[in-house]
């Protein structure tokens, strides 16, 4: 197979996940354009309660592609 294998951790009865590369890369770039979307966001935005939302968007959006290309 040419896909990753990945177990769950035993939650959902050790139930398998499988993505190929192309799947993984095409996660990573989805990911990529929702970090491109915040950062014009918070080049148009002023209100600090609002930006400090966005950029906690930012951060989970970017510690999940990083997770996705780690399987890359």
């Amino acid at each position: 197979m040419d896909g990753f294998r990945r177990k769950r951790d035993g939650k959902n009865n050790s139930e398998c996940q499988y993505f190929t590369k192309e799947e993984l890369n095409t996660l990573s770039l989805g990911l990529l354009s929702l970090i491109n979307g915040v950062n014009t966001a918070l080049d148009n935005t002023y209100d600090a309660e609002s930006i400090d939302a966005l950029k906690r968007a930012r951060e989970k959006y970017t510690e999940l592609d990083q997770k996705v290309c780690r399987l890359l």
